[in-house]
């Protein structure tokens, strides 16, 4: 009898302990959940002025006409690279991508529309990479993520574009 009584204790008290954990556990998630969306982006290399031009003009059929470029290669959940050309204004830049979009598909796959907090984005895929391209302000942008997660890529591209972040890259 007295076992009995020992084996209810101890299991009631094992049970109480997981509710306990199971508790704290949800309350931590709840706690950090903010924190889990921080993107930490290490700069690996930049290239700018007539060098990154080229290497844009020599990724481009016909004439890419822009003003100047800037290139960056972030480490940060995987590598990531960021093509940034300047164009002569807001309209052109949207008119370059727009021609991208026209003619990715001759060596990417066919352009998908995704939008993250207001900025509309073409997704494609190859080269086992994901690559974005738009057009923000007066800049086409392609971005290319080895890591395949695409929350991953809408945090990143929120970070660098949506809250300005590029910004401290580029000039």
């Amino acid at each position: 009898m007295a076992s009995n009584l020992l084996n209810f204790v101890n299991g009631k008290y094992v049970a109480l302990m997981l509710i306990l954990l199971g508790t704290v556990i949800a309350a931590a998630g709840f706690l950090f959940q903010g924190s889990s969306e921080k993107v930490r982006l290490d700069v690996v290399k930049t290239v700018k002025g007539e060098d990154a031009v080229e290497m844009v003009k020599s990724i481009h059929l016909g004439n890419f006409d822009i003003k100047s470029a800037v290139i960056v290669d972030f480490k940060g959940a995987g590598d990531i690279r960021v093509w940034i050309a300047f164009a002569e204004n807001d309209s052109v830049a949207y008119e370059l991508a727009e021609k991208m979009k026209e003619k990715v598909h001759l060596y990417f796959s066919s352009p998908v529309d995704v939008e993250f907090n207001g900025l509309k984005t073409y997704r494609v895929f190859g080269n086992g990479r994901t690559h974005y391209f738009f057009s923000f302000q007066d800049q086409v942008v392609w971005i290319e993520f080895s890591n395949p997660d695409q929350d991953y890529h809408a945090l990143v591209i929120d970070h660098l574009f949506g809250k300005g972040e590029m910004e401290k890259y580029i000039k």
